[in-house]
């Protein structure tokens, strides 16, 4: 049976059994990562070489929020969990299915991780949180007690994601008479003040109150129903091969478009030799192998094949064969087969289009006691790129003319964060490039040299960002002029609404994306200032503008606007 709904996974863990997930690869994209984006579906996170498949299914406009659906598959599905049992510790790998489920790919889902005690006795259980977005990311809910026991805390809890991201969650304790049950989920809001319920039936509801929702129909399967209450995506009984997804066409009348999504079991194993970790035995999986499109054509998948092991996949992908013609092949070197082992030896993922050429990307991962990694590009047309990590955040960048020991350095770029000291001339010492990044990032800088450091004039840029990574200010600045850089342009974004004398944030319903002001800078004076007010479901009430204007004080020309119920003007 295929199984295509998403769930909602729950660790207990009890004194004498300890489950322990390390070095698991960032999926999706993380804040402030550093990715590839080509010529076909896929992504690379140069960071850390997940590669990330995109492939659209069905996009429709809607009140307010857009229904947008597609299928999306990370490649870094196998992480190294440790497991001690009664005093026993093993460490083998964890295999997780590289697509996500259904729901999953609009709603996203809910992982918790319950630390419970000892079972029989007065306990206070601690829950950890984790919401995986539509792309894959994940975002981190840090450890809290909630129990339905007084002298553990509260009933209810709301945590904020430990990332910066704005999610805000609320759950409820649920353990009673010494036994621990997962925790409730009550509600989530992202920045923008949507209301997200991954959990069965799953929702997304904007702070107008228009909803995307999944409903089951009396004719088995289920679908999902825009903001406008239409069905705008259907999809066949879960267990079916193919899972056909089905929405309305062009052609009016009930007419329907449909794609066909073939499943294929396979044994899936693992031959990685990495020193202390037990392979992963074989076992039946249920893997796509192909996806058919309305007009007949379609995608075909393939897996990397289990070294030494017959008739068996790691389940990483090593084929795209794409509707055009195209076919993309991935490899996996270095490293025990592309895995980083705790040895520290570089892996490397070779990507060849056809047509198109061969990219190949080698990650040396930072080595015990340091957060500094490298991977080095070298593209189709035989040119060679360098990129440093701090942890996920790019802080150096060398692009050169040529790639090995014939190579000519035509760019350096580094990067500082969070203020850390830039250089104070194009010939000062820069230490950003091997510096520690220590989350959340509030401010990034930016310096370009031509050639390498150092060796000619460089400009600069510099970014700001709130508690939630949205952008505050961004500064660009002229060549370095031999004593500082001058100021070229400055464009302040604060977040909040103006209630005529400063900027107030929140808005109303964790909404905290909202630009209040916009002043734009040359040199020095300031150039035209735009401010917004905001209702409390965060929909614009007016939007002022003036040239040379001091903010708060935008002159006559203010455009206003009153809504219906559903939101729209």
């Amino acid at each position: 049976m295929i199984s295509v709904r998403g769930s909602v996974f729950i660790s207990l863990v009890v004194l004498t059994v300890t489950l322990t997930s390390t070095a698991q690869v960032a999926t999706g994209f993380p804040a402030f990562g550093s990715f590839q984006r080509l010529t076909g579906p896929d992504v690379v996170n140069l960071g850390n070489l997940n590669l990330h498949v995109t492939i659209p299914v069905v996009h429709k406009a809607g009140v307010g929020m857009p229904f947008d659906y597609s299928l999306q598959y990370d490649n870094s599905i196998w992480s190294p969990v440790t497991q001690t049992v009664n005093g026993v510790t093993t460490t083998s790998w964890q295999f997780t299915n590289g697509w996500s489920a259904v729901d999953a790919s609009v709603f996203g889902s809910m992982k918790y991780f319950v630390f419970a005690g000892i079972p029989g006795f007065a306990q206070c259980p601690q829950t950890t949180a984790w919401y995986t977005d539509p792309s894959g990311t994940v975002h981190p809910f840090p450890g809290t007690t909630i129990s339905t026991e007084s002298s553990c805390g509260p009933l209810q809890k709301t945590v904020t994601a430990a990332d910066g991201s704005g999610y805000v969650l609320t759950l409820q304790g649920t353990d009673v008479s010494g036994e621990t049950l997962p925790p409730k989920f009550i509600s989530m809001l992202d920045k923008s003040g949507n209301s997200i319920v991954p959990p069965y039936p799953p929702s997304i509801t904007d702070p107008n109150g228009n909803s995307i929702s999944e409903v089951t129909p009396s004719t088995g399967g289920f679908s999902f129903t825009d903001t406008l209450g239409a069905n705008v995506l259907t999809v066949s009984i879960p267990g079916s091969n193919p899972v056909k997804y089905s929405y309305p066409g062009p052609g009016g009348a009930g007419a329907l478009e449909t794609v066909s999504v073939n499943y294929s079991t396979y044994t899936v194993a693992t031959k990685f030799a990495c020193s202390g970790i037990s392979e992963y035995p074989a076992t039946s999986q249920n893997l796509i192998s192909s996806i058919q499109l309305p007009d007949g054509t379609q995608y075909t998948l393939k897996y990397e094949p289990t070294p030494l092991m017959a008739n068996a996949v790691t389940g990483r992908l090593r084929e795209i064969d794409l509707p055009t013609g195209g076919q993309i092949t991935y490899s996996y070197s270095g490293g025990n087969k592309g895995i980083n082992c705790s040895d520290g030896s570089t892996a490397t993922l070779t990507r060849t289009e056809i047509p198109g050429g061969i990219w190949i990307y080698s990650h040396s991962p930072a080595p015990s006691g340091s957060a500094i990694s490298h991977t080095n590009l070298v593209n189709a047309d035989n040119n060679e790129t360098d990129y440093t990590f701090s942890g996920i955040y790019e802080t150096q960048r060398l692009l050169f003319h040529g790639n090995g020991t014939s190579k000519t350095l035509l760019r350096t770029v580094n990067t500082c964060y969070n203020n850390q000291s830039p250089p104070t001339s194009p010939s000062g010492n820069n230490s950003c490039p091997t510096a520690a990044v220590t989350p959340p990032i509030t401010q990034k800088s930016v310096y370009m040299w031509m050639g390498a450091f150092g060796a000619l004039p460089s400009n600069a840029s510099s970014t700001t960002y709130d508690s939630v990574g949205d952008v505050t200010q961004v500064v660009d600045y002229d060549w370095w002029n031999g004593s500082a850089y001058p100021q070229l342009r400055r464009l302040d974004t604060p977040r909040g609404t103006w209630n005529g004398t400063q900027c107030v944030n929140p808005i109303g319903n964790n909404i905290l994306d909202r630009v209040c002001y916009q002043n734009l800078f040359g040199t020095s004076a300031l150039e035209s200032s735009e401010v917004f007010v905001y209702y409390a479901n965060g929909n614009l009430k007016s939007h002022s503008i003036s040239p040379s204007a001091n903010v708060g004080n935008p002159g006559n020309l203010t455009t206003s606007f009153t809504y219906n119920a559903n939101g729209t003007v």
